[in-house]
C-alpha cells in the first residue's frame, strides 16, 4: 500500500516496477510513519520485504531510534 500511496495509485492498480531510488524513497516513508506509529500507540509491525540492503538502511535511517529494529 505504501508503494501504491507515492505513487498515487488505487490499492486496486497494478504497480509500477520501481528503481533503487523509488525503492529507497519507500522504505523511507515506511521507517518514518512506524516511527509515529510507535509515539503514538506504542508499536508498528512492518511487513516488507527487506531483501536489499539500501532498502534496509533507509527504513532504519527515518526509523531513528524509535524502538529496536528486527529485520
Amino acid at each position: 500500500m505504501t508503494r501504491k500511496r507515492l505513487a498515487s495509485l488505487e490499492p486496486t492498480d497494478a504497480a509500477p516496477a520501481d528503481g533503487d531510488e523509488f525503492s529507497r524513497a519507500t522504505y523511507a516513508d515506511l521507517g518514518r510513519r512506524a516511527a509515529a506509529e510507535i509515539a503514538a500507540r506504542g508499536g508498528a509491525l512492518v511487513d516488507a520485504t527487506f531483501r536489499r540492503r539500501a532498502d534496509r538502511r533507509a527504513f532504519a535511517e527515518t526509523f531513528a531510534d524509535a524502538a529496536q529494529v528486527l529485520f
